[in-house]
């Protein structure tokens, strides 16, 4: 960010889901005026439901809340194939901030954003519902490296991997007065030897283990940047553990644009539903093909 640039590149306000926005990066928006301008430096919605594929949100500020995007007065946005990296705000949201407004977000990755509360969401009286989403890297000064919920919040988290985020207390998830849904997920630190409440109502199927990313801070060891890569390895246990039933219909690829539901064979089908069962996360791990050298011979 350089100068003074825009309070909010996009605003969504007094929108409903016919009004799309497809295929961009929306960036270096920088929110730092009075009430509403210090919040949604890439995308402010009040009163807006727009609907958003294959967008990214990377490099945006706001000096309040919802650095990447800000959701307020029953704003209900449906994203798909959508990414947060590399956003901040200087109070909760670095990715996304939610106040009295319930976005539904299918293959969203929130990589290397901050904040002093929610480095990647912060949910103040919301239930957003997240499906195959993924977070890393984010991070706050305070608590809620990955997501704050405050105020009676009660997110729906599905097929969800939260780890690596960073956080003096709640490094994954911090609730305030709050109670998430959480489901066929791998997050950490909600499973010692048994389900820790602090985290919300565990609705089966939840894992605590290494996702095993591809890379996570890329090759420049630097998260929220573009080589971040949040693929799962061959190994991940993530694979096949997700839960079929709660994928829309309509979604029938990940967020690289590969199918949304392949089978490994030599991972065991831990997840719900008939195989091929869904990975946990926003992509879907594939098997690495292989090249066999040709070999020509005369005779």
């Amino acid at each position: 960010i350089v100068g003074n640039n825009a309070y909010h590149v996009v605003t969504g306000s007094g929108t409903d889901n016919t009004a799309v926005l497809n295929g961009f990066v929306i960036t270096a928006g920088q929110a730092n005026g009075s009430s509403p301008y210090n919040r949604g430096g890439g995308m402010y919605n009040n009163l807006g439901s727009p609907t958003l594929r294959n967008v990214t949100f990377s490099g945006n500020s706001a000096s309040r809340y919802g650095g990447g995007m800000d959701n307020a007065g029953s704003s209900n946005p449906t994203l798909k194939d959508v990414t947060f990296s590399g956003n901040s705000a200087d109070h909760g949201g670095g990715g996304m901030h939610n106040y009295s407004s319930n976005p539904t977000l299918t293959n969203v990755t929130f990589s290397g954003n901050s904040a002093n509360y929610g480095g990647g969401m912060f949910n103040g009286g919301s239930s957003p519902t997240l499906t195959n989403v993924t977070f890393s890297r984010n991070s706050t000064s305070n608590t809620g490296g990955g997501m704050y919920n405050a105020n009676s919040s009660s997110p729906a988290l599905r097929n969800v991997v939260m780890w690596g985020d960073i956080a003096s207390n709640g490094r994954e998830l911090y609730n305030a007065s709050s109670t998430p849904f959480i489901a066929h997920s791998d997050i950490r630190d909600c499973i010692f030897i048994e389900w820790e409440p602090a985290c919300g109502t565990n609705g089966g199927g939840n894992i605590h283990d290494d996702p095993r990313f591809e890379d996570a801070d890329g090759a420049d060891n630097t998260p929220g940047t573009a080589d971040d890569n949040l693929r799962l390895q061959l190994t991940s246990p993530c694979i096949d553990a997700g839960n079929n039933a709660v994928v829309p219909s309509k979604v029938t690829t990940d967020l690289d644009g590969n199918p949304r539901f392949v089978d490994i064979p030599s991972v065991r089908d831990i997840g719900s539903g008939t195989p091929p069962i869904v990975d946990m996360g926003a992509y879907e791990a594939r098997l690495k093909a292989v090249y066999l050298p040709l070999v020509l011979k005369s005779h």
